[in-house]
């Protein structure tokens, strides 16, 4: 057997009295001795700060601890990740279950209103000058329409346009399907020369009517003689040129409509609008100058023609400019239309 060699040798020695000579291990024999475990006081006599000894399972349980606390986070991250997604989801399920709600709803209104709501009967009421069935043509409605497809302004418009004598119409629907034309018809009032026609107009200037030549006047429509028109078109009010004088006009004609002498005037002259006359029972003529305070002018006038001297039947001319200071002549040879 081979000797080993001194430099495979490795001393160890013991302080044990026991041992009396000093034993030699070959170079990677270790006596057991050796790993004897040794107890250190915590914190203090560990030469690794308390890693070793009956300390040594210490770190490895606080590294377990670490690792149990990511996994314990990454769990945490993944349970609120699912949370947010499946209120998203949830969210995305009622956006959407809230939309087919909505257009289901306004598919049925929309159904709803087009087979539902139709005109299948429409009548008329206070028509005396036109046939029903005029007004119903004329105003566009018919049968088969939506109830609510035409603006009632329209159908105004439409009526009144082509159904002059038709002041106002007043359109009433009744569901499911009826419309009721209630129209109201506009008074002859006076009449004029207008374009070299003969036009009938209402108490508020609308055209009415044109007369054809030759064709009579009514005896209860009052003659103007009116200033320069810029407008004038049957189913419409007419227009003048100035605003000023139809401001003057109107005055004129609501104070002679509202006084006592409304029935026995048959003329009102308006061209000079400073210089404004009327007729009177066909033999007095009226003169009130300008239409300021024309109200008590024409009130002044009724008041003087109740005085027993035109009783005579003799043509006058009233002076009205001034109602304090009114003046009368009589003269055989005024001439009155």
């Amino acid at each position: 057997m081979k000797q080993p060699d001194e430099s495979e040798l490795r001393d160890f020695y013991y302080d044990e009295p026991s041992l009396k000579e000093t034993e030699k291990l070959r170079r990677g024999q270790y006596d057991p001795a050796d790993f004897k475990p040794k107890v250190y006081k915590v914190g203090f006599e560990s030469p690794r700060g308390g890693a070793g000894g009956a300390f040594a399972a210490e770190a490895p349980r606080r590294q377990d601890g670490a690792m149990k606390d990511k996994h314990r986070d990454d769990v945490d991250d993944a349970r609120r990740r699912a949370s947010s997604r499946r209120k998203f989801i949830e969210r995305r399920r009622g956006l959407l279950l809230a939309l087919m709600i909505i257009l289901f709803t306004v598919l049925f209104v929309f159904g709803f209103y087009k087979l539902v709501f139709v005109v299948r009967n429409i009548t008329v009421e206070g028509n005396l000058t036109y046939a029903a069935e005029e007004i119903i043509e004329a105003s566009g409605v018919s049968k088969g329409l939506n109830l609510y497809s035409f603006r009632a302004s329209a159908t105004d418009s439409k009526v009144t346009f082509k159904c002059p004598y038709v002041e106002h119409v007043e359109v009433r629907r009744s569901p499911p399907g009826t419309v009721t034309l209630n129209v109201t018809e506009d008074v002859p009032a006076y009449f004029a020369e207008i374009f070299g026609k003969t036009v009938v107009l209402s108490d508020g200037l609308r055209v009415l009517d044109t007369l054809a030549e030759g064709e009579p006047v009514p005896e209860t429509l009052i003659k103007l003689k009116l200033p320069a028109v810029s407008y004038s078109v049957e189913g419409r009010l007419i227009e003048f040129a100035g605003e000023k004088d139809e401001r003057s006009i109107r005055a004129t004609l609501e104070a002679a409509a509202d006084s006592d002498l409304c029935d026995r005037v048959s003329s009102i002259d308006l061209r000079d609008l400073y210089n404004i006359e009327a007729s009177c029972d066909g033999k007095y003529l009226l003169i009130f100058g300008s239409s300021t305070d024309i109200d008590v002018k024409f009130a002044t006038a009724a008041k003087v023609l109740e005085d027993p001297m035109f009783s005579s039947g003799n043509k006058a001319r009233l002076n009205l400019s001034d109602p304090s200071k009114t003046s009368v002549v009589f003269d055989g040879t005024i001439a009155i239309d």
